[in-house]
């Protein structure tokens, strides 16, 4: 497995190379995590979504303090579509945008 270091987002994936923003080196717990989840992804799969779905919404209070303190990179992580040397896409975060915005439209519909 390869590591290459980032500026852009948090982490990512693809076939045997996780990028990662080296500001994460500052936040061991965090970086571990993310590391490990990262590593968690299975390749073979064009989608992760519950691997993904179960990190969501496992509390980890340094990954919290990471992204108040910065919100650009958690924000550009969330991004479902980058360009970055070429287009990129993330099958997870474009369901959960989906969703989002269901709810979003359908509580001011309502």
């Amino acid at each position: 497995m390869k590591i290459k270091y980032t500026n852009w987002g948090i982490a990512y994936r693809y076939g045997n190379v996780i990028e990662i923003n080296p500001i994460l080196k500052h936040y061991p717990v965090v970086y571990k995590a993310i590391l490990e989840h990262e590593k968690g992804h299975d390749v073979r799969k064009k989608m992760n979504f519950w691997h993904d779905l179960k990190f969501v919404f496992k509390f980890n209070k340094e990954l919290l303090k990471f992204s108040i303190e910065h919100p650009i990179l958690s924000l550009q992580s969330a991004m479902p579509v980058w360009y970055d040397k070429g287009w990129h896409h993330n099958p997870f975060m474009i369901i959960m945008w989906i969703v989002i915005i269901l709810v979003v439209v359908g509580s001011i519909l309502l």
